[in-house]
């Protein structure tokens, strides 16, 4: 993929991220200023959840791709694999939404409202179609990334960020009354014209890049399964994490007030952290070279080091007010509770950046077994600090929640180090900008995908 800026190619990446992470307060900002704002936004939400956990095996696939896209046989396989993929999720999506398993799913196990359900149904439906063209643009944007172009990334999420805004406000103008079919829509359509652009301008890029890429051996369809299956988990497991946390919360001193600022701490961490997952394909597609590998290392702790810095600069400052009653527009006691849980989880960004560097480094070697493994370290890390805090309840739940998902990350770091010490023929990370040795065999290679199998 030659030898491009790290920054220059980082940054249209770490970009997308940031504008990905302001997509949802979007929606519903526009949302809550159409009729019936609580009964909508209460729809929307529940059919966000439920496609996002649906698609949630898609999200990998970039990853993947990045991973596996190295020429144009190899991009075919990838290609075969991915409308494989898409054609299983939309049959359950159909199974799922279609069927009178919506309802048993949402009125009966989940226990939500009957009509909250019903104004969801339609908006699900739409949403179900959502992988479709998440899919084929995560393939797509994966050979992007790893020939080098990643500006054609930042420029399908700007459109899609600028449809989904003129949708809202043309719904707004026509009077839409249901805007929860409105944002489903948005999203959808927003999407799809992102996946057009960047097929656009992947088509060229692999018409030169990828066709003239040294032959390498390329995986069959059971190792690519091997290579995709233990990543795919880790989605859901990540999942699973989510509601445990808030039923711990629920559960700890003081819920109230913790319930309605967890949302609150985790939108502005999650704003800032934004830029930092894509340093895990940006390792993918650069782990080639030792000096670029050591050059990514070096970068994702200065950037984890710059979001700690940004912060505790809003958590400490008179900026927490600015940002959480002045834009988000919380209450007083809301905000004194979410100034806390930021300045505990100003600690997280620096695990976050080493986290997705290592899965990075363990994913080029072929080592996704092992991401699943630490993941899942990850998540006993955060039940057992949850369960701990509400069987003593001596923290309230917004510091609860916030140590649990710091004690996830850092146990999940820990075991990813020791993985890729172990496993890749490199030391584990030490908290400095030091670089280490090319990992023995660590260039990707197809035919060892099968190696970490389970026992």
């Amino acid at each position: 993929m030659g030898s491009p800026s790290l920054l220059r190619f980082a940054l249209p990446l770490m970009a997308s991220g940031v504008l990905m992470s302001v997509e949802w307060p979007l929606l519903n900002m526009g949302m809550a200023r159409l009729p019936h704002p609580e009964l909508y936004l209460a729809a929307f939400g529940l059919a966000f959840s439920l496609g996002v956990l649906y698609e949630s095996p898609i999200i990998i696939l970039l990853d993947t791709s990045v991973a596996i896209s190295r020429d144009w046989p190899s991009y075919l396989m990838m290609r075969r694999f991915t409308l494989w993929l898409l054609g299983v999720t939309i049959a359950v999506g159909l199974l799922l939404f279609w069927t009178p398993l919506y309802d048993l799913i949402t009125k009966t196990l989940m226990g939500i409202p009957p009509h909250i359900a019903e104004a969801a149904r339609w908006p699900m439906r739409i949403l179900m179609a959502w992988p479709i063209p998440i899919g084929w643009r995560r393939l797509h944007q994966g050979v992007l990334i790893r020939l080098g172009q990643t500006r054609p990334i930042i420029v399908g999420t700007s459109a899609r960020i600028l449809l989904v805004i003129g949708i809202l406000l043309a719904g707004a103008v026509m009077g839409v009354q249901n805007s929860a079919l409105l944002g489903s829509a948005a999203l959808l359509a927003g999407v799809t014209l992102e996946s057009v652009l960047i097929t656009l301008a992947a088509n060229p890029a692999m018409h030169t890049g990828l066709r003239r890429a040294a032959g390498e051996t390329v995986p069959t369809f059971r190792q690519l399964w091997q290579f995709y299956q233990p990543l795919g988990m880790t989605i859901l497991i990540q999942q699973f994490s989510r509601p445990v946390i808030t039923a711990g919360i629920a559960a700890s001193a003081r819920p109230e007030l913790s319930l309605a600022a967890w949302p609150v701490a985790l939108s502005v961490t999650g704003l800032l952290t934004g830029p930092l997952w894509s340093l895990q394909q940006i390792t993918v597609a650069l782990s080639d070279e030792p000096e670029r590998q050591r050059d990514v290392h070096r970068f994702a702790l200065i950037m984890g080091a710059i979001v700690c810095a940004l912060l505790l600069l809003v958590s400490l400052t008179p900026l927490a007010s600015l940002v959480l009653v002045g834009v988000l527009g919380v209450s007083t006691p809301v905000r004194d509770v979410a100034v806390w849980g930021l300045r505990i989880l100003a600690l997280q960004p620096i695990g976050l950046a080493l986290q997705n560097f290592l899965r990075g480094v363990l994913i080029h070697a072929g080592h996704t077994v092992e991401v699943r493994r630490a993941m899942v370290s990850g998540v006993v890390a955060i039940c057992a600090v949850v369960g701990l805090g509400v069987v003593t309840r001596a923290l309230p739940g917004l510091a609860l929640g916030a140590l649990s998902l710091l004690a996830g990350v850092a146990v999940e770091t820990w075991r990813l180090a020791l993985a890729a010490a172990r496993t890749a023929g490199i030391r584990a990370i030490p908290a400095t900008a030091a670089g280490f040795d090319r990992p023995e065999g660590g260039a990707y290679n197809p035919g060892r995908m099968g190696d970490d199998e389970d026992e």
